[in-house]
């Protein structure tokens, strides 16, 4: 019976030692991305949400069904900057919402271990600006 247990226990600390030899940091090769988002019609850009959804490949290019998951998100500054921080190499879509506003969505190919700035800026626009339904 020591035999087994001593057997076992063996096995498990050589699994254990094994799996923390793996990599140390995961976060080693990603990327930063860094931008600006606008509302259209007023100059306070506080407090934009900003997220990243990852992309799942469905043949040649992409479309906003394969959306799979959101990698991270964060908040706009009251100029509008932002910064998504440890995003690792893909395909992904960033997203700007805010509530009354439109969100809207740009394609972004990341690359391992580089800082990315979005050389155009999000913009939203406002809810009313395309009118309403009216029943007939």
């Amino acid at each position: 019976m020591k035999k087994y247990i001593y057997v076992i226990s063996l096995s498990i600390i050589t699994i254990f030692i094994f799996f923390s030899c793996q990599k140390i940091d995961p976060l080693l090769g990603n990327s930063n991305i860094s931008g600006l988002t606008k509302l259209s019609n007023t100059i306070n850009y506080e407090n934009i949400k900003i997220s990243i959804e990852g992309l799942e490949a469905a043949g040649e290019g992409f479309s906003p069904i394969d959306t799979i998951a959101t990698l991270g998100d964060t908040l706009s500054d009251k100029n509008g900057n932002f910064l998504l921080e440890n995003i690792p190499a893909g395909n992904y879509i960033i997203k700007a919402e805010k509530e009354g506003y439109f969100p809207t969505k740009q394609f972004i190919e990341v690359s391992d271990n580089s800082e990315i700035e979005l050389s155009e800026p999000l913009i939203l626009y406002p809810l009313e600006d395309y009118g309403t339904l009216k029943e007939m």
